[in-house]
């Protein structure tokens, strides 16, 4: 009976250790909360007037930092596990705050790191689209995101959705223009992607988040005005994105793709199709599965690149090089 009334003792013990950690836990991470969007912060001059964009490496996944003069502006967020690539770019950029943060759909690859991200950084303005069908997994997803996101809002009020009217804003000396708020009843969360464009001067950047061919007939039958010197290729390069009608209607001079490579690329983005479009009309590519992190910058009239582009092979076809070259430099090391 002693050891009976010890074990369960033992028992309590560890489950008021256990309670404690967590209380602990809470109290710092709601201190944590109150501090980032209380104390007053205040951003470095970033750029005098030019626009710099960095294409975060944040494997198969999506996050784009944009800098000009003392704003900063954060297009999705990237894996959980990836959130370490984003807070390293920051950290070298000495990002105080994120003025704005447009997350373009709530799949884990592009708001993954907001997990994180809030209790590192005050966002003074959080764009959300609205969502309708999504499977059991994005759905709860969904609600652990929106759980932190809502109780976090009760310290910043920096949530916008866009069912509540997002509205045109300036960036630093920039213009965003937002160009498909979807809410029509969609199969796929893809096709829920806040689509937008950012003009500097004569520069203009098109982001599309994950949006598929239906958004995008969408957009061409309403007569938007797509055209773009610089074009985020939607989904990775996916084949359920980037119709040749609407390449054409964009007709940009650049591609970035975020894709990862290895096992993080299973879909081989981007696909062959897409890629072959790029090449025959001589759009220049810029990739992280290729380049890692790519950063550039625009004048308002010129666009300048940190890195060579890369090459027009499909995901699958520069993964089987890159695993054939690693055989070949094995097989030189064992003779």
């Amino acid at each position: 009976m002693k050891k009976l009334f010890k074990a369960v003792k033992e028992k309590r013990t560890v489950i008021y250790i256990v309670l404690l950690i967590i209380a602990e836990i809470v109290i710092l991470l709601n201190i944590s909360l109150i501090d980032i969007n209380t104390k007053k912060v205040v951003n470095p001059q970033f750029t005098d007037g030019n626009l710099k964009i960095i294409m975060i490496d944040v494997g198969n996944a999506d996050s784009f930092l944009l800098l000009q003069n003392d704003k900063a502006l954060l297009v999705d967020a990237g894996y959980f596990t990836t959130y370490s690539a984003i807070e390293e770019v920051l950290e070298e950029n000495n990002v105080k705050k994120i003025d704005y943060a447009i997350i373009t759909h709530p799949h884990r690859d592009h708001a993954g790191g907001l997990f994180k991200l809030v209790y590192n950084y005050r966002i003074d303005n959080l764009y959300m689209s609205n969502v309708g069908r999504m499977t059991i997994t994005e759905r709860l997803f969904y609600i652990s995101m929106m759980g932190v996101l809502k109780y976090q809002n009760m310290f910043s009020n920096n949530i916008v959705k866009n069912n509540e009217g997002f509205k045109d804003f300036k960036f630093g000396d920039s213009y965003i223009k937002f160009l498909l708020l979807p809410e029509g009843d969609y199969e796929k969360l893809n096709n829920y992607s806040i689509v937008f464009k950012l003009i500097y001067g004569n520069n203009k950047i098109l982001f599309t988040g994950d949006m598929e061919e239906i958004n995008e007939k969408e957009l061409l039958e309403n007569g938007v005005d797509v055209s773009a010197d610089i074009l985020k290729v939607a989904h990775h390069g996916s084949s359920t994105s980037s119709s040749e009608e609407f390449l054409k209607a964009v007709n940009p001079k650049y591609a970035l793709v975020s894709s990862g490579n290895g096992n993080a690329n299973q879909f081989g983005h981007p696909v062959k199709r897409v890629v072959n479009f790029f090449k025959e009309h001589e759009v220049i590519m810029y990739r992280t599965d290729q380049l890692s992190t790519v950063e550039l910058e625009c004048d308002g009239k010129d666009i300048y690149f940190c890195k060579e582009p890369g090459d027009y092979k499909s995901g699958k076809e520069y993964l089987a090089a890159k695993l054939e070259s690693k055989k070949y430099k094995l097989a030189n090391i064992n003779q």
